[in-house]
């Protein structure tokens, strides 16, 4: 799945459905009027957004995809460079499987598991940096 947003004239967030191209098509024919986009599909290596676009918006992805491979002596990549501990302590339990370390294996565990949390807390942090507490996944919204 992608995440797609733009952002509102008062630089809110608004987020997009990610549809197959069929439910696209059945939840927004083409002959649709205009309007703000609110869902989108990607078909054919082409994006088609619903409704048609009124205005100019500029479209935000996220998305995942696979890193390069890391294939020379000095090639480095985010991982490599800001969560190498992450990467470490992860592969080190993967190594005492391999090695019948099964002593240490808990103590590797519980540090990759320390650094993996800490990547996820601050891509919470930075995706909610500009988010009202109110649009927090979760709120209470008084409903």
């Amino acid at each position: 799945p992608i995440d797609a947003y733009y952002l509102s004239s008062d630089d809110v967030e608004v987020p997009l459905d990610q549809l197959t191209i069929e439910e696209l098509t059945l939840k927004y024919p083409e002959d649709t009027d205009g309007g703000e986009p609110k869902a989108f599909a990607i078909f054919n290596q082409e994006i088609y957004l619903r409704p048609a676009p009124d205005d100019a918006y500029t479209i935000y992805w996220k998305y995942y995809g696979k890193k390069a491979a890391l294939e020379k002596t000095g090639d480095s990549n985010e991982w490599t460079d800001k969560e190498a501990y992450a990467v470490l302590y992860t592969a080190a339990v993967y190594a005492c499987v391999h090695l019948l370390e099964e002593n240490r294996m808990g103590t590797f565990a519980a540090l990759a598991k320390k650094k993996i949390d800490n990547i996820a807390i601050r891509q919470s942090q930075r995706m909610s940096a500009a988010r009202p507490v109110a649009e927090e996944p979760g709120a209470n919204t008084g409903v």
